[in-house]
Parts: structure tokens; sequence; C-alpha cells
């Protein structure tokens, strides 16, 4: 495990604890939670105020992160995710619904997880394990009042009155090894198996004593989208002409035998999440069923698949949904020829290195497929570029929404505020985000901008459909993997900060090296050839638009901003 994959493994826990939070602020302003459910949804921000906090503290060392500390590290964080995501099952099954049922739908969630797997038992557990990755010397950003805050988790955790009071109704139907084992009602006809006879000494197969498991298919389930980033339609604006060529593009075609695909490709930011999901939802009557997955590595992908069995399946069995298997339910039940009109996202493709999304696709002839990715080049099928907003009314009505501030359409300083970011829209919803709880008119905004691109560091605003990311952080994970795969490209990216962002091409570098030119320059500059495929390069990645008519490129006015306050903000000398 590198550097970059603790990062990753970290930033997949703080995707499960922050998906958990969100289902338990959302039911409980409409109903009264059991009582343990209550302390630990109001603890998980705790853990995921840490988690961030840690995570922000390694980015600078991923690069030089020793492969002792990396294995180490990846034992909590594997033992972390699979804990906070069997939380989050719990809270995804047993808090949504009607309150008198609760109990019913906890103990069959808990039973076929096992033993310890209570709510307070995980988070324990998960608190356990949050301690020892913040407390690694390698880590070791403990706040003073970090660890008696984990500590006071575990205390009042182990002071709450156990969740499952009879612990005899989730026991095992059979034990895993051997003695005596709990006698069981049987009501079949046939043999019946003893269960007070060693399990070594008995000849029992689990299929053949209860009904085989159906994973065909039998109905349809609408739009699901799980874990997705919640959006307020409110907050989601223009884009008709993208969802009219993804309406083209995935509409059901039965005349038709083939799988469709559509790749949405961008910079991070551009809103091809949203416009996912804003699509899905806007033609929910066209698809039987949707859901929303979470490709960003291959951990998260098959959690997502597992949450999306559990809701298709009435699985009773232990362990029923585990492993590769679920995989293949999955895809059975989407290739049945019964169920044609269902639609997969397959959200955040951003590394295709991590995994191959190919062997997630069911084998159908049949069905719609959406990938978000910020590198469309390297996903096969339709592909559809995001650009920003191009119209101002568009780039102020974001400003207009997020702010919550009134006719500024006709405000020139919002104006001028809206033609500087370029309808990139991120940078519009963290400039909104920014205005609605400060005092500043859209002038002062936009002096500091200039001043200081990242106007407080130290309170960015967060934006929940963006979930972790902010305009400040979103591109640092592309430039890291350009890093590894292209270290050229990474260098002359850093470069054209000091260029114009409008139009690049060939001649204008070529014209200005020098003998004392830096030796990477130089060979990459030494013809056409070379130049144009690390700007391609650049293009792939999104952080470069090509012109191939008029063989050039051109940089958004946002990712320029950001090469020169963020990539140059510590000067090598001897890049340049």
């Amino acid at each position: 495990m590198s550097g970059l994959e603790v990062i990753g493994g970290i930033s997949a826990v703080i995707s499960i604890i922050d998906a958990s939070i969100k289902i338990y602020n959302i039911a409980r302003n409409d109903k009264k939670l059991p009582e343990t459910f209550e302390a630990v949804g109001r603890r998980l921000p705790i853990i995921l105020d840490t988690l961030r906090t840690c995570k922000t503290h390694l980015e600078p060392t991923k690069d030089t992160m020793p492969a002792n500390v990396c294995e180490a590290l990846e034992k909590v964080l594997d033992a972390c995710d699979e804990k906070a995501g069997r939380l989050r099952e719990i809270f995804e099954k047993v808090i949504p619904g009607d309150n008198d049922k609760w109990e019913k739908r906890y103990f069959k969630v808990a039973r076929r997880l096992g033993k310890g797997n209570k709510v307070e038992e995980l988070m324990i557990s998960i608190t356990y394990d949050v301690q020892t990755l913040v407390n690694h010397h390698a880590v070791n950003i403990t706040k003073p009042e970090q660890n008696p805050e984990l500590e006071n988790i575990i205390k009042e955790m182990e002071s709450l009155k156990s969740s499952v009071p009879d612990e005899e109704s989730i026991a095992m139907t059979f034990n895993s090894g051997g003695g005596m084992q709990t006698n069981n009602v049987y009501h079949g006809s046939g043999q019946q198996i003893n269960n007070n006879a060693p399990v070594s000494t008995q000849n029992f197969n689990s299929v053949t004593l209860r009904q085989k498991q159906d994973f065909s298919f039998r109905r349809s389930f609408g739009i699901c989208l799980g874990q997705a980033p919640y959006i307020d339609s409110e907050l989601f604006i223009g884009r008709n002409f993208e969802l009219a060529e993804m309406e083209e593009a995935l509409r059901p075609d039965f005349q038709s035998s083939k799988q469709r695909r559509l790749v949405l490709g961008g910079l991070g930011g551009i809103g091809k999440t949203q416009l996912a999901i804003a699509y899905a939802e806007r033609h929910r009557n066209i698809y039987s069923s949707v859901f929303w997955l979470n490709a960003t590595s291959d951990t998260t992908l098959k959690d997502s698949f597992r949450s999306m069995a559990e809701q298709i399946f009435d699985v009773q069995e232990p362990g029923a949904l585990e492993g590769r298997q679920v995989i293949t339910y999955i895809h059975q039940w989407l290739s049945d020829t019964k169920n044609t009109r269902w639609l997969l996202i397959f959200d955040n493709y951003d590394d295709p290195s991590q995994l191959e999304i190919g062997k997630y696709y069911p084998p159908a002839s049949h069905g719609a497929i959406v990938v978000t990715t910020r590198r469309p080049d390297l996903v096969a099928g339709r592909s559809v570029r995001i650009q920003p907003l191009e119209k101002i009314e568009e780039s102020l009505a974001m400003l207009e929404t997020r702010s919550k501030r009134e006719n500024i359409k006709s405000d020139p300083d919002a104006i001028r505020l809206a033609e500087r970011l370029a309808g990139f829209p991120l940078a519009l919803a963290t400039a909104g985000a920014f205005l609605q709880r400060s005092s500043f008119t859209f002038e002062r905004y936009l002096q500091e901008y200039e001043k200081r691109w990242n106007i407080d560091p130290r309170r960015t605003p967060r934006l929940q459909e963006y979930q972790d990311r902010t305009l400040y952080t979103t591109w640092n994970l592309s430039y890291t993997r350009l890093e590894r795969d292209d270290p050229d490209a990474a260098k002359l990216l850093k470069l054209l900060a000091y260029f114009s962002n409008q139009n690049l091409w060939y001649e204008l570098l070529h014209a200005g090296l020098t003998d004392c030119s830096p030796k990477w320059l130089r060979e990459v500059v030494a013809d056409d050839i070379n130049f144009d495929g690390v700007m391609s390069t650049l293009a792939d990645y999104c952080f470069l638009e090509a012109h191939i008519t008029l063989k050039s490129w051109s940089m958004h006015t946002c990712v320029h901003d950001w090469t020169l306050a963020a990539l140059n903000k510590d000067i090598d000398a001897q890049h340049y």
C-alpha cells in the first residue's frame, strides 16, 4: 500500500461515516430514535472531524510515507472501513421506516451480521481504530482535546443499555466450532439435525434445510440513490443541453439489443455527479430501477454492490451476500430479460489504475450505465465532456441561490465576480456559500480572491453535495496521479501558471528555450511531437482543453488560479 492509498482509505471511511450522519440527521427531525442510535448519531461527527484532520495532516507526506507505516495504517483502515460499513448498513436498514417496526428491522440485520455488531459495539470498535490511527507515530496529530473526546465516546457507549435486550433472539443458528449447539425449532418434514451433536460429526448442508435463495428478478425498485450526495433541486442550475444529450444516449430503446453507456468527463468540481443525479431524478419515470454506486475505489464499489444487493434480495442466510458472489447475484438480476429498464450510475471513477470498472458491468444486452470520471479517455462509451456554465445568467443564478441575496442579476459587482469565475460550478458555489455567512459584498469577495485566492483557509465553506472536496483541494488528487504517471507533464502544468491561460501553443514555449533552460523543459519542447504528447496528457486529465483547428490549448481561469496559488506556493528554482 502506498501513501496515496492510505489517503484513499481514510477518504473511504470518511465517506461511509458521513453517509451515516446524513441518515441520522434526516430522520432525527421526523421521529424519536432509540436511545442507543441517538447516542451513536450524536457522536459520529467527532469521528468524522478527527478523520478529516488526520487526512489533511497526512496529505503532504503521502509520497514519502515509509512502506512499513503504510502497511500498519492499511490494517487499521481496513478494519475501520469494514465496521463503519456495517454501522452504515444498520442505519440504512433500521432508521428509515415506521417507528413501531424498528426493533424488528434491527434484529433482522443484527442476526445476519452476527455477534459483536450491535450499534454501540461497532461504535466502540470504530473509535478504538480511530484512536490507533491518530496516535500512530507517523500521524501523531491528536489535539489535546481529541483523545479525551474519543475516550468519552467509548465510556458513553459502554454505559448504554444494550440495544438488543434479548441476546438469545439474535443468536447464530449454528456455531462455527465444535461442542454443543443451540437447539432450534423445526417445523418442516424430513430428517431434523441433532443440534446437540458435535458439529464435526454432522453432515449438514444449510441449503438442503432452507428454502433456496432466489436471486432472479421479481420487482423493480424505482430510484435508489443510496449514499449519493444530496442535491437540493433549487441549487441545480442550467445544464439543459447536457441533460438532453444524456436522454438521447440513455433512453431505453426496445428495438436495440445493446447496453447503453455514457461517460461524463471533466474537471473535478465541474458538476459531473450533480448532473448524473439530476438526470436520474428527472427521468425516473422511464427507468424501472436506478442505483448509484461509489466507484472511487475497489473497496467503495464492492460496498455499494453489497448495499444494492441488500435492497434487492430478501436474504436471511448469514454471509450469503459477501465477497465476489454478491456481484454475480446482482449481474444475474440485472441480466434477467424481464428487467431491461435499469440505470446504474458509477460515480467518481477518477483513478482507473485502482480498479477495472468493466468487470462490474453486467453482461446484459440491455440497461443503461453512466460513469463520471476525470479520465474520460480511459473509459469506453459515448463521451460527454462537461464544460463550465456558458450563460452569465446561470452563473448569477447560482450565486443568488447559494448566497441567499436578492436582485443580484443587476448588480455590476456580482456580474464581475461571475465573469471572473467563468461559469465554474464549484467556484461559484464556494463564493455563494462564503457570502451567505459573511458581510462581504460581491466587490470585496472579488478583491480578496484576487489577492489570496483561498480567502479563509481555516474556515473553508463545506458544500454537502461535494462531500469532502473543496475548491482549494479538489484538483490535488488528480495532480498527484499526474506526478506519478507523467512527471514532465506535472512540471509543465506548474510552469503554465506564468503564461496566459487562454492560448498556449508549441512555438510560444519553444521560442523561449535557452541553454539555461532546465533539462526536463528542453526535452518536452525539443520538438512538436513531444510537446503535443505532454499537452495531450494534461488534456486527458482535464486540466487543459484542446483546440484542434487552432493547434492550441487553453486552461480554465480557476484552474490557472490554482496552478499559481497552490502548485507554485513554494517555488523550486531548479524546475525553472
